[in-house]
This record gives structure tokens, C-alpha cells and sequence, in this order.
């Protein structure tokens, strides 16, 4: 989670929503950012998003899901991190 960045999650959640709704699919559950390890059954513990009242909330969910949504979404870009990287080496 060291690239997590929250001040992206909403339009995240709204990108995801938007393809779910082109699809016909439902829109409005949580979706897993990442799994929790340490379980071995098919249920396991995730971290996802959700949206209420326009807010993005991190919540925990148990899914045996693959789906996930894309990092790309949801973390610092690469150039950030390169430029934060700089500003803390001078």
C-alpha cells in the first residue's frame, strides 16, 4: 500500500461504475483493491471501495472474486514517485 493514493479512489470507483453500467452489470458494491493473505480457503478477506454519499470508503469484504480493481486507478503515478523521491534526496 506504500503507492496507495486516496485523493484518486473517487474517480476510480466512478471509472468502474461507468464500464459495470455499459455492461448491464451491477454497479453499486464494493470492489476489491487487494487481497489479505495468511487464509487458505476460498472466501478470503479484501480490501475494496465503495462510494456513499459521493465518498469513497475503504472497507473490508470477504469475496472469492478475482476481480480487482486496476491498480493503474488507484495508485501514484510512476512520475510522481520519481519527483517525491528527488524532493526528499536534496
Amino acid at each position: 500500500m506504500q503507492n496507495y493514493a486516496p485523493w484518486r479512489l473517487a474517480a476510480a470507483y466512478q471509472v468502474w461504475q461507468d464500464k459495470r453500467r455499459a455492461a448491464r452489470r451491477p454497479a453499486d458494491e464494493p470492489i476489491a483493491l487487494f487481497g489479505l493473505t495468511g487464509l487458505n480457503q476460498q472466501a478470503r478477506p479484501m480490501v475494496a471501495v465503495e462510494s456513499r454519499d459521493a465518498a469513497p470508503r475503504l472497507r473490508m469484504i470477504w469475496s472469492a472474486s478475482n476481480a480487482r480493481l486496476t491498480r493503474a486507478l488507484w495508485e501514484r503515478p510512476a512520475g510522481l514517485n520519481a519527483a517525491l523521491l528527488a524532493t526528499r534526496a536534496s
